[in-house]
């Protein structure tokens, strides 16, 4: 059977966890823990939203530090995960999302985009 990287997943799938992953809250190994698709949270992003640049970039005119404020998802890359479209001064950019720390932390965006982040980590 071919596993599909895009699917989407649906109440009821069961699915595993990949061989090495690391609990993101306690560093345990749960590579090889099953579990059921009990229910599915439809909440997203809402944009435009305020951030930083939160990791150390070697090239670009992007760096770490750099507040920005995301407009949409423009689109996902195997490499780099969920590139989004932002704007920095009076420029647009297309930047990758795992790079992205959402400056409000009390916002949903908050959470979503921190729970992103730590799932491109351990993918």
């Amino acid at each position: 059977m071919t596993q599909n990287k895009n699917r989407n997943f649906q109440v009821g799938d069961s699915v595993k966890v990949k061989k090495e992953t690391k609990d993101p809250d306690f560093g345990i190994d749960i590579g090889g823990w099953q579990g059921q698709v009990l229910e599915i949270d439809n909440v997203s992003l809402s944009f435009p939203f305020e951030a930083e640049i939160s990791e150390y970039q070697t090239k670009g005119p992007l760096q770490q530090g750099d507040k920005i404020r995301i407009h949409s998802i423009w689109g996902n890359e195997d490499l780099y995960g969920v590139i989004v479209k932002l704007r920095y001064g009076r420029k647009v950019y297309h930047f990758p999302l795992c790079d992205i720390d959402v400056l409000d932390e009390k916002s949903i965006n908050y959470r979503l985009v921190h729970d992103s982040k730590n799932w491109f980590a351990n993918r």
